[in-house]
């Protein structure tokens, strides 16, 4: 089934949406998605050493970095309907009390106000919209998002759900015409249900909500490459996806942000549900928009991008534990070490909250796979740097388990 019938029958139904520590992890496809960095995907074990470790999830750090971009941006569109005057007459009394009473936090009348925008504003004509220079399907879908601003306020999540599920299948119908704005707001849409789906615990909505809006961006990626390049040949299909992201040609509307955040957002929930051949290759890809091959960067990274991408690694490190054979402990221990070397040379990084939690968690990964691989003086020597990089910075909870695997290493327990 498509997305887009997905949507609308979900619309339709009103359906809501071991002794040794454990490395920590810093939560931040199609089939065809898993042929990216095939090198990166973790070797099937031999003979696994022990029992796979489960990552420990910080929830809280998963949810600032997850929010960023698409995610965050969905809502902040209440101050432009407030000072947007154009409307077709039909509906101008209408929106202008919807947003009134909106304003006074009178929820019923604002959603009942903009309820009748939606439904008289779907029964005028493309033209009346032109008319004033503006897309009706952008017009009307950002008071959909209005009303799931107020829905989710007032605490009904699952209304605030079918609002915006109702708005994609809106944008997804043969009625309306897409351009840039359309499909932006189409992916937009799809990331956010996404974490709505994921935040209500409906892992395989969120995951298709997900995939749906990462192969879109490629689709729109593959389009920017031939409009820029129309006089060469193009490797259609599946075989355009080996194309690492930073060779990607994205258009101007969809931002390294867009992308990069729904790849954590995807290969977090792969990590979740124990796919980590699926998880790694697209952490790998948003590594690599944040730190690009010297051929492929126009700019160094900044810090937060530096902290950003060692965060990823970190994640990265931690999947690779999930089949623990020697090669990938290896493996593992190596993109620990590349975390921790990443913040620690990175200018202003000891300023910066994500930089200094993914020091800490960096530290105290190397200290885990030091330990899994047998060497426990360089657990020991981790561990200890990772106790006084918390201490400094009061990151109580690393702390804490630096201590503890501290006293347990060194008490050979």
């Amino acid at each position: 089934m498509t997305l887009a019938g997905s949507v609308r029958q979900r619309v339709c139904s009103r359906g809501s949406v071991s002794s040794i520590a454990k490395p920590l992890s810093l939560q931040i496809s199609p089939a065809s998605l898993r042929s990216f960095s095939q090198s990166a995907q973790p070797q099937q074990p031999q003979q696994p050493q022990q029992q796979p470790p489960k990552g420990i999830r910080q929830g809280t750090l998963f949810a600032i970095l997850a929010c960023t971009g698409l995610g965050a941006t969905i809502y902040a569109v209440l101050e432009y309907y407030s000072a947007f005057t154009e409307w077709p007459e039909a509906v101008r009394g209408d929106i202008r009390f919807a947003v009134k009473a909106h304003k006074a936090g009178d929820t019923k009348r604002a959603l009942e106000g903009y309820r009748k925008v939606i439904d008289t504003g779907r029964e005028l004509s493309e033209e009346e919209y032109k008319a004033i220079g503006v897309s009706k399907a952008i017009t009307l879908t950002g008071v959909q998002i209005a009303c799931a601003t107020l829905l989710s306020l007032s605490e009904r999540p699952s209304d605030a759900h079918h609002e915006l599920a109702d708005a994609l299948s809106y944008l997804l119908s043969g009625d309306v015409k897409k351009g840039d704005a359309e499909t932006h707001r189409c992916i937009a849409l799809a990331v956010k249900l996404g974490d709505m789906a994921y935040r209500a615990r409906e892992r395989s909505q969120a995951e298709q909500y997900y995939e749906w809006a990462l192969a879109e961006m490629f689709r729109v990626s593959r389009a920017e490459k031939e409009r820029k390049e129309n006089d060469k040949e193009h490797t259609k299909g599946d075989e355009q996806l080996n194309l690492m992201t930073h060779q990607l040609n994205l258009p101007k509307w969809v931002s390294v942000s867009d992308l990069g955040g729904t790849l954590e957002r995807l290969a977090a929930l792969y990590s979740e549900q124990g796919r980590p051949e699926a998880a790694a290759p697209l952490y790998m890809q948003a590594i690599s928009l944040l730190m690009p091959p010297q051929p492929f960067r126009h700019t160094p990274p900044s810090t937060s991008d530096r902290c950003r991408a060692a965060l990823l690694m970190t994640n990265l490190s931690s999947v690779l534990t999930s089949h623990p054979s020697s090669k990938n402990l290896d493996n593992a221990l190596q993109w620990a070490n590349k975390a921790v070397e990443l913040v620690e040379y990175s200018q202003n990084s000891d300023d910066d909250k994500v930089c200094n939690h993914t020091l800490a968690v960096g530290l105290f990964n190397v200290g885990v796979l030091h330990e899994m691989l047998n060497a426990p003086n360089a657990a020991v020597d981790s561990y200890g740097r990772a106790y006084r990089h918390s201490d400094k910075h009061n990151l109580i909870a690393a702390k804490l388990q630096s201590k503890e695997a501290l006293r347990r290493v060194e008490n050979g327990n």
